[in-house]
């Protein structure tokens, strides 16, 4: 049954939140809170969403809140180390395509290489170097991937064999750009028609500016030398914005029968959003993966 979005998701209520559970309380810029009112505003609107759908947006984005927070505290206590780290993305390699095109393949297979620096699933959701002091060791981090994991694939039974992953493995790095609330990630999980019309037409530049940024956090000492190889299938639609925050990087481009592609993508689309709704349409689901995929 569609529920009424609850009082406590509203920016002000959701910020506050997100500083109290994390302790910190210095956001720098927050420019990005247009893109999340503009995200929950649409899902009021079009989205349906059930007593699930509401807790699994109000989950997300607390923990892309905290990540800002998390994110701003580092780089006010490290800025020589971030600036290091985001001389060191140079000329990675970017691997896009539509989605459901062989990308995530490519990736864990290059991957293999120890030449590649890839981002790893527990850092996609915890985009901060590990800090005993905090309790955030490596193996903490990972346990709670783990568990996070877990409660993904019982909510979307199917979907670890669309997507699956695991909390060492490669995973997309479409994750960061969900800390700026700008994602196809959100556009696929909602029907939130506002917001994917935003989306389409933005070239997110300022939020691809705070995706290399956090790829300098995330840049350590022993990875140098070591060349970043980035996926996500949302690049596509934003390839001269890739290339303006990322110079040199070499777009890798996957392709498949479109027909093939798009039909297997409206899969995956249906499968993240039946549990967030009661109402899902498959005219609606069809039209939106066409729609993206163009």
């Amino acid at each position: 049954m569609t529920s009424t979005a609850p009082d406590h998701l509203s920016v002000p209520a959701l910020l506050e939140e997100a500083a109290t559970r994390s302790g910190l309380a210095d956001w720098g810029d927050l420019s990005f809170t247009a893109t999340l009112e503009l995200l929950l505003d649409s899902c009021r609107e079009t989205a349906d969403l059930n007593a699930t759908g509401w807790s699994v947006l109000h989950r997300a984005v607390l923990r892309h809140l905290r990540n800002r927070l998390y994110l701003q505290a580092y780089a006010t206590a490290e800025p020589e180390r971030v600036a290091l780290g985001r001389a060191a993305v140079s000329s990675p390699v970017v691997i896009t395509g539509l989605p459901r095109t062989g990308t995530t393949l490519l990736h864990n297979l290059l991957a293999l290489d120890r030449r590649h620096r890839v981002l790893r699933f527990w850092e996609a959701l915890h985009p901060v170097p590990p800090d005993p002091a905090r309790g955030t060791s490596e193996e903490a981090l990972v346990a709670a991937a783990e568990r996070w994991l877990e409660r993904l694939y019982a909510l979307t039974p199917g979907f670890r064999a669309i997507h699956g992953a695991t909390a060492r493995g490669p995973e997309e790095c479409d994750a960061l750009l969900q800390n700026s609330f700008a994602s196809q990630h959100f556009d696929d999980m909602f029907r939130a028609t506002a917001y994917s019309a935003w989306l389409n037409a933005a070239d997110l530049g300022e939020e691809y500016a705070y995706y290399a940024f956090q790829l300098g956090v995330l840049s350590r000492p022993e990875d140098a030398g070591r060349r970043w190889v980035l996926k996500s299938p949302s690049h596509l639609g934003y390839l001269a914005t890739v290339r303006a925050t990322l110079p040199g990087a070499v777009v890798v481009h996957c392709h498949r029968d479109p027909c093939q592609a798009v039909g297997s993508y409206a899969s995956l689309v249906l499968a993240v959003r039946t549990p967030n709704t009661d109402r899902v349409s498959l005219t609606d689901v069809g039209r939106h993966a066409l729609e993206r995929s163009a």
